[in-house]
Order: structure tokens, then sequence, then C-alpha cells
């Protein structure tokens, strides 16, 4: 009741506003050039700024001769001059479309707000001369957006270094102690704070992209003019535009959810009578066709509705302009009625319907070519941390756990102490499993041992002991494989793991992983037998052009057109870290060759419940997968 209420008052004000009437009059008046541009739009993205995009941003100039840049590196690399430059040039390329878009459906309203016919070769000409000035806008915008950017990525790490410096970051997020509470609190006020400064400036200059289109004003000068006309109306320009983008949101979101549900009922009913494939894939196609289609007109009329409000707010402010209004909305409705008596009748309904349906009916046969074989639910599990709960992690305990389920890798993270002790640890310092903020890389490993003894017989610790790769190496052996992932990107941990390797003879039984590639270089050349792998938290690049053996990647960035690239450089992809069934499902499904996870136990049943589907149940998957918004 307290959401619908004020939802019912929100969408009645923008039904009965006359602003947000007459402006959804004119894009039914002008649906026929819009619709034309907007083709137009999508044809030129897809055909000339799409490839010029990727090969722009794929020269060697801008890598300078790195084959990914990762993890540490990229932030690095993106604050360096080259990576701004990338960065502008980047996001001013994709945005050229959007303005692009924008400035052509500007141009049509506002010749219809001047009483003349849009003739769509002249809109055409006209525009494209102005493509070197607008690529030139979208580079200013870009960069005022990364200035906008620095005081807020400012006063974030102002924040973090006060309050959340002093300890493991893991501490933080697992204990959340007061000053973790406040430093949400504090954050919040001021994201919230650095975002109602930007809805101000947006609200004043808004109009400084028609200015800019309509007149013949420099950048800075459309600027001056769209604060000047804005001042008195800030509040109505924000409340309008805001105004018309959530409703376009809420529709979008209602009608997806209607198409969801629908889809899934129907095609639940398809599976209960039958196991046919062509039928299944057939009704999965047509749910992927009509989702496309809805999702293209309602993305059409948001957009156009969105530009011709912003258009008709700046002609409000334009002097001498002989406007027209847009015809009664009666009479457009009416035009709109026999347009769509004609869309209806049986012969180009039946045709348009066939067309969907023909469409379908190819991809369904995709669809059923793509379906994977059983083989790949041989897919290998990694216990996270050495294994699962209730045992700590990172301890000879959990590597038990693992053992007795029977997966084939335990993962582990180590780090050297100050006597060059490789210890197995996943934080920095022992805050989280010991309650003390000694740091491991300063501290003696007998001290560290002493540390945890004496916070596990005060109640402080699960954990009595430390232990050393050494440790996990003799315990594993002929038991289970070890994945090693090395927490300091350092040149003495690599050196000092491999030597604790080769004295135990059992290079073919881990794989050592890093998110430096440097460090998996040097890793290379001292132990070429070993097996390397490189741990992906973000990137950029062609991850199947690295030189490694296996690429440890996050989930959410693990897509099907990855794995093809690395399975064909003969790169294995794990995906982490993966703890619920449907994503286990999904990954599996996307033919990865392993899931590195805190549930080792729930991995195995899902794999072994995945092997035995049959391949209506396997599409059933697929359609599941196509259709949910994974959040996680």
């Amino acid at each position: 009741m307290f959401i619908i209420t004020p939802m019912n008052k929100f969408i009645r004000k923008i039904l009965t506003s006359n602003l947000i009437r007459s402006t959804w009059r004119r894009v039914i008046h002008l649906w026929k050039p819009m619709v034309a541009w907007t083709i137009l739009t999508w044809g030129i993205i897809a055909i000339i700024l799409a490839p010029i995009s990727s090969a722009v941003l794929g020269l060697e100039f801008f890598r300078r001769g790195q084959l990914i840049v990762g993890n540490e590196q990229l932030i690095t690399w993106l604050l360096s001059p080259v990576g701004i430059g990338y960065i502008l040039l980047g996001t001013a390329l994709i945005l050229t479309g959007w303005i692009l878009r924008f400035a052509g459906i500007f141009q049509i309203v506002a010749d219809d707000l001047y009483n003349q016919v849009a003739d769509f070769r002249s809109i055409i000409f006209r525009i494209l001369s102005k493509t070197h000035l607008l690529f030139r806008l979208c580079l200013f915008i870009v960069t005022t957006g990364l200035l906008l950017l620095l005081p807020l990525a400012a006063g974030l790490a102002l924040i973090y270094e006060l309050l959340l410096d002093s300890y493991d970051i893991n501490y933080y997020l697992s204990a959340t102690p007061i000053e973790w509470h406040i430093a949400i609190i504090i954050s919040a006020i001021w994201f919230l704070t650095w975002l109602s400064g930007i809805a101000f400036l947006a609200g004043r200059l808004v109009l400084a992209l028609p200015t800019y289109l309509h007149s013949q004003k420099s950048i800075s000068e459309s600027l001056q003019y769209a604060w000047q006309i804005s001042t008195q109306r800030s509040k109505k320009l924000l409340k309008s535009i805001f105004s018309a983008i959530s409703f376009w949101v809420i529709i979008r979101f209602i009608t997806d959810t209607i198409l969801f549900g629908v889809s899934f009922w129907i095609i639940g009913l398809i599976s209960d009578f039958t196991n046919s494939l062509r039928i299944i894939a057939l009704a999965t196609g047509i749910y992927l066709m009509g989702s496309l289609f809805l999702d293209a007109i309602i993305s059409f009329l948001g957009f156009s509705y969105v530009s011709t409000l912003i258009t008709k707010l700046y002609f409000q402010d334009v002097p001498k302009i002989n406007a027209i209004s847009a015809p009664p909305s009666r009479y457009k409705f009416k035009k709109l009625g026999s347009i769509l008596k004609k869309v209806v009748q049986p012969t180009l309904l039946f045709s348009v319907v066939g067309g969907i349906i023909f469409i379908s009916f190819v991809f369904s046969g995709y669809i059923i070519e793509q379906i994977p074989e059983t083989k790949n639910s041989q897919v290998k599990i990694a216990a996270h941390r050495a294994g699962p709960a209730p045992a700590p992690e990172n301890t000879l305990q959990a590597l038990d756990l693992s053992m007795q389920t029977k997966v084939e890798w335990a993962e582990i993270d180590v780090q050297l102490s100050r006597d060059s002790v490789v210890v197995v640890a996943h934080d920095f310092d022992l805050m989280r499993i010991a309650n003390n903020p000694a740091p491991i890389s300063k501290t003696d490993y007998d001290h560290l041992q002493k540390l945890l003894q004496k916070a596990y017989s005060n109640g402080k610790s699960s954990q009595q002991k430390i232990h050393t790769l050494d440790d996990f190496l003799a315990a594993s052996r002929e038991n289970i494989g070890l994945m090693i992932e090395l927490k300091q990107s350092t040149e003495a941990l690599a050196r000092k793991v491999i030597d604790v390797i080769q004295e135990r003879a059992m290079e073919n039984d881990v794989i050592i992983m890093s998110l430096d590639i440097d460090t998996i270089r040097l890793i290379q050349k001292k132990a070429p037998q070993i097996t390397v792998g490189y741990v992906s938290a973000f990137s950029v690049g062609d991850k199947s052009q690295l030189p490694v053996d296996l690429l440890a990647i996050n989930h959410r960035a693990v897509t099907p057109s990855l794995i093809n690239q690395t399975q064909q450089q003969n790169i294995e992809v794990y995906a982490w870290t993966v703890n619920r069934a449907n994503i286990m499902a999904t990954m599996i499904e996307y033919n990865v060759d392993g899931i590195i996870t805190d549930k080792p136990k729930l991995a195995i049943e899902v794999r072994e419940e995945l092997q035995n589907l049959s391949a209506t149940e396997r599409l059933l998957l697929q359609f599941n997968q196509l259709i949910t918004i994974e959040i996680d």
C-alpha cells in the first residue's frame, strides 16, 4: 500500500500533465520519420561506428605491446595518459551514436515546430555534416564527466583511508565493526551530495545540447546560454525529464515481467505434454524474437519521447518561433487507430506472425545445435580456500573435508612471512582470523603461530595453527591437486613457492596462479613444467592470447564466446567463486573446465544431476538461463 499509492499518483500525474500529453502527441505525429532515423542510426552504429571503435581501441598504440591489462595493472594503466586517452576516445565513440540519434529526432521535431515538412534527405545531410562537431561535443562531455567523477572518487578514497585502511578489507567485510558502518553511512551521504550536485548541473545545462545543434554557438557559448535560460526553470526541467525517464523504465520493467511470466508458463505447459526439442525450441525462439521486437519498440518510444520533450523545452525559450501545435490528440489517435487497423488486417498480420515463426523455426535449429553434450558435466571442482565450512579456511581440516568430498582440486592462498616461510593465508594480517592486526609479511612464522594459538585459547579464533605450503603439499600428495594463488606479486614469493614444490617433486600435482602477468612469466621461465594460471578480477583485452595454461575468472565475466576462444588456444577456464546451484549449472552449460566454490559438495551434486538430464531438460535449462536476470 505504501508503494502502490505513490506509484498511482506518479503515473496519474504523468498521464494528466499537459506537457507530457503534448509531447506524446508530437511523437505519434512524427513517428514515421523518427522510425526511419532510428533505423538509420542503428545502421550507422553497426556498420561504421562499431568497426571503427573496435579497430581504433584495438590499436597497439593503446596496449603498448601488452596482450592484456588486468587487475591492479589495469588501474595503473587507466590512470596513465594513454589509458585516459583510451577512455576518452572509446566513450566518445560510443556516445557519438546516441548523440547522432538525438540530433536527428531534434531536427525532425524542430522542422515540425517551424511548420516545415521533415525532409529526411535534408536532415541526413545536415546531421552528417556536423558529425565532426558532434564527436568534439562527445569528447567534451566525456572529459567533463571524468572531471566530475574526481571529487566523488577523492571523497570515497579519503573515507577509506581514514576508516578502513587499518586492517585487511576482508576483516571489515566479515566482522563489520563500527568503523565499517560509519564508512558506509558517510559514503552514502557523500554520494547523495555529489549526485545532487550532478542533478543540479544537468538541470541547468540539459538544454546546451539542443542549443549547440540549433544555433551557431560554440560549446562554451551553448553552455552559457543554457545556464541563463534555465535559471528559473531548472526544477521544472529536471522534474519533467526525470518523470519521463522513470515512466519509460517502469513500462519496460512491467512488459518484460509480463512477457517473462507468460513465456515461462507456456513453455512449461508445452514441456509437460511433449518432449519434442523442436517444439520447445520453437517456443523459445518465438519468445526471444518477441522479446527483441518488444524491446526495440519500447526503446524507440522512450528515447524518442525524452528527445522530443527536451526539444520542446528548448524551443519554449527561443524567440520569434512560428511554432504550431501537434494535431489534437483525438485526431492523432484516430489516425493511429486507422494505422493499427491496417496492421491487423489478416493478410498483413499473418505475414508478420508467419515471419516471426519462420525466424523462430530457423533459430530453434540453432538452439538445438548449441545444446552441449553431457561431456561438459565432467567439469572439475575446486574447493575455495582449501575446503568448506565448518572447517576454518586455508587449514588442513578444510583440506581433509575436500578430500572426503572427492573434489579434484583445493584452492589455497599463500604469502611470505618476514622470515621467508611460505604460509597459507588469505588476508594480509591476522585481524579476521585471530583479532590481531599483525601483518603476515612483517611477522616471523613462529610469532604468527603464537599469536594464533593465544587467540584460540582465548576463544577469539577457531583456528589453532597457521599452516605452511609444505604442510599442504605433504597432506595432499596423491589425494587432491593444489591450486596455489600467490597473494603477493613478488619475485621472492614466486621463487620460494617453486623451491618448496620442487623439493617435494610435485610439479605435476599443482597449479600456480597469480593476478600479475609478469609473475606468471617468471614462473614459466624458472619452472616450465608447472601449470600456471592467471586470476582475472577485471580486465580488458583478448584473454585467449595470454601465455598461460589456465584462466581463473569471475563467473560474471564468463561467456560462451570466451570459452570458445580460450579452448581454441588450449587454455582451461575456471569460474570463481560460484556458490549457487543455478549459477553452477549455467557455468557447466557454458562448458567451463572448472568451478571454484565454497560449496564443493553442492557443486558435485549439480554436476551429477546435469549429467543425467535429458536433451529436453537441458534445452529448458538453457531457456531459463536466457530469460533469467542473475543477481548474485
